[in-house]
């Protein structure tokens, strides 16, 4: 069985690529890889579509400043679940929401 978490295995070229502010392209990928995950768990948390919309925004704006610092170690875990925290961060900053 492939759940949404398996469909997501991000390669660690994308994620050293990500690195570089300017690469539109890798950023796009990124985009619409990742799109469909964050705004999923923003509804899921009870955000209307607008709201999730905006958290999808906040949580790329999050990610974009924070990749630099970002350590691709597989050992770590995977690059999804650091995303995921950032999300659900940035929802529970926008939105108060406690529980998601």
């Amino acid at each position: 069985m492939n759940t949404e978490n398996d469909a997501l295995k991000t390669s660690w070229t994308l994620v050293a690529r990500l690195k570089n502010l300017d690469d539109g392209d890798r950023w796009q990928e990124f985009y619409q890889l990742y799109r469909g995950l964050i705004v999923g768990v923003a509804r899921r948390a009870g955000l209307r579509e607008s709201e999730a919309e905006d958290a999808l925004q906040a949580t790329m704006a999050s990610i974009s400043k924070n990749i630099a610092n970002f350590e691709a170690d597989p050992a770590r875990g995977p690059f999804h679940a650091w995303l995921l925290k950032l999300a659900r961060w940035r929802i529970t900053a926008r939105f108060g929401l406690h529980r998601i």
